[in-house]
């Protein structure tokens, strides 16, 4: 540019600059230079502006929940990764079809006026073959189909990208939470299942990734490492697999995203009104103690809050104790505890009301009033770090323990109950008081039909 009247580069340039870029048809995603030199001209001097070349990529991670049923809900999960130069990918498709993920590698198809890169793999695993075709635009959404023997089983159209921070980026929602998979409801079954909730611990680190370990409600501990996607909202998506390698057909998954949180800039949750939930799938196993006929598909909301420790005195400012960060009022800290039935004649001595020392964390039943006091041994710990709870109590029964004296003699027989959860720090918004929740696991009275575990649930409230 900067001709003077008539004059043009056709007949102003004797020798035209040579332009050039360090990008190439295999180089990753990204900025590169473009550069121009050697260019001649009698009457004119050239100035040289850099360019940039900006390389468009499908490389980096991708996740999707493919999803079947009427309802749709999830039914395996795809993971790809696509390599810098966009043309490979390697990924994986677990399914509760099989013990282990399946591996998948293959090549993408491009194509550059639609944006979109193409890929499939076949994988033959025992006596069922699989087949993942998926397209994937360079933002947007993708889509997924997975089939098994020529029949598609599951589809998705709402993959995402997982997060990648850019330079200098920092997520304001890490830090530890704790969660809540709050009662289950069937959904094809209706055979028994757990009446407790499931809980966990979980962790977001300084680049998104959200650890959770915890108990399903039948007591089954389960563990997930989940990327954020590249949302405003962060999603997550849980596809695990608890019980293997005893059995197949057994998971619990679905997908959850956070939220502002209303009281603490920055942090995020999911509330309860937020209808997360997650569909939870066990199948039988004779040699269970538990369940053991399985119970189908059922469906669990899952609720997850910010978990802040307690903080010692600091100068002036005073000491928050756990009771404060629970929203514990008054000189004894009362709170309310509520046990689902066990069937038992120990339930009316089962404690209603409790109070905490601020000072030690200790609990104290404080009603109902029964002699001896306590009469159920009803004790808990918990762990102001990370919102854990655990604890036991005592039921005592009468069972049939004929003689040859006395054929209608009577015996009576005690069985410890524990139980495992997690409290929580609810939101000015969250109305319902729960401040802990989790489940305890009956045992079966001696000679009783089936002779399983059961699951109940137990309930923190404010007063």
């Amino acid at each position: 540019s900067g001709f003077l009247g008539s004059d043009n580069s056709g007949n102003s340039v004797s020798k035209a600059p040579t332009i050039s870029t360090t990008a190439a048809l295999a180089s990753s995603g990204g900025f590169y230079p473009i550069t121009a030199t050697g260019g001649t001209s009698a009457n004119y001097a050239f100035v040289y502006q850099k360019g940039v070349m900006t390389v468009e990529s499908f490389a980096g991670l991708y996740e999707v929940l493919l999803k079947a049923g009427s309802p749709l809900r999830p039914v395996a999960k795809l993971e790809l990764t696509v390599a810098a130069s966009s043309k490979a990918f390697t990924g994986k498709l677990t399914t509760p079809k099989e013990t282990a993920p399946i591996s998948l590698t293959g090549s993408l198809i491009t194509s550059p006026g639609a944006e979109t890169a193409s890929g499939s793999a076949t994988v033959k695993k025992g006596t069922n073959t699989y087949l993942v075709t998926f397209t994937l635009p360079l933002s947007g959404d993708f889509e997924a189909t997975a089939s098994v023997n020529t029949v598609p089983f599951a589809t998705a159209t709402d993959g995402k990208k997982t997060l990648i921070l850019t330079t200098g980026q920092v997520l304001t929602y890490v830090g530890t939470h704790t969660a809540v998979l709050d009662l289950a409801v069937p959904l094809t079954t209706s055979l028994p299942f757990p009446e407790g909730t499931g809980h966990a611990l979980v962790t977001i680190d300084a680049k998104g990734v959200l650890k959770m370990a915890g108990k399903l409600a039948d007591g089954t501990g389960f563990t997930a490492s989940l990327p954020a996607d590249n949302s405003t909202d962060p999603g997550y998506r849980l596809f695990a697999q608890p019980y293997l390698p005893a059995r197949t057909e057994s998971y619990v998954g679905g997908f959850f995203s956070l939220t502002p949180h209303p009281d603490l800039t920055g942090r995020r949750l999911v509330k309860f009104s937020d209808a997360q939930n997650l569909v939870w799938a066990k199948a039988a196993r004779t040699l269970d103690t538990s369940y053991r006929a399985g119970f189908g598909i059922l469906e669990t909301r899952l609720t997850l809050d910010p978990w802040q420790a307690p903080a010692p005195k600091k100068g002036a400012i005073l000491a928050i104790t756990l009771a404060d960060r629970l929203g514990l009022t008054g000189p004894a800290n009362a709170f309310a505890v509520q046990h689902s039935s066990t069937g038992s004649i120990s339930q009316g001595s089962l404690p209603t009301s409790l109070t905490l020392n601020a000072s030690t964390n200790a609990v104290t039943v404080t009603a109902p009033v029964t002699t001896p006091a306590n009469v159920t041994k009803w004790k808990t710990t918990l762990t102001p770090a990370t919102g854990a709870l655990t604890g036991s109590f005592v039921v005592t029964d009468t069972v049939a323990a004929p003689t040859t004296a006395n054929p209608s003699a009577t015996k009576a027989v005690t069985r410890t109950v524990n139980f495992t959860g997690v409290l929580r720090q609810p939101p000015s918004t969250d109305l319902d008081g729960l401040i802990g929740s989790g489940h305890f696991l009956l045992p079966a009275l001696p000679g009783a039909l089936p002779n399983e575990i059961r699951s109940g649930e137990i309930r923190f409230e404010l007063p």
